[in-house]
């Protein structure tokens, strides 16, 4: 996936708001998902912001796909 200036990718990584709309869930769902350890994803700090998540697209084909 090459980067984009869709704002709810970061770098080629999904953000929660970015990742849920791929997923066709809620933001508070995706954040669920990576409480349970179901969804991988990285914290970090953001420059001018607090610390965001950022979900890689392969783990959420994979989450979607059911692997």
């Amino acid at each position: 996936m090459a980067a984009t200036s869709n704002p709810e990718m970061t770098a080629r990584m999904y953000t929660v708001r970015g990742a849920a709309q791929a997923l066709d869930v809620v933001t508070e769902t995706v954040r669920r998902y990576i409480r349970e350890g179901s969804l991988p994803a990285k914290k970090v700090r953001v420059k001018g912001k607090k610390e965001i998540w950022l979900i890689a697209p392969g783990d959420v084909e994979r989450f979607r796909n059911g692997d």
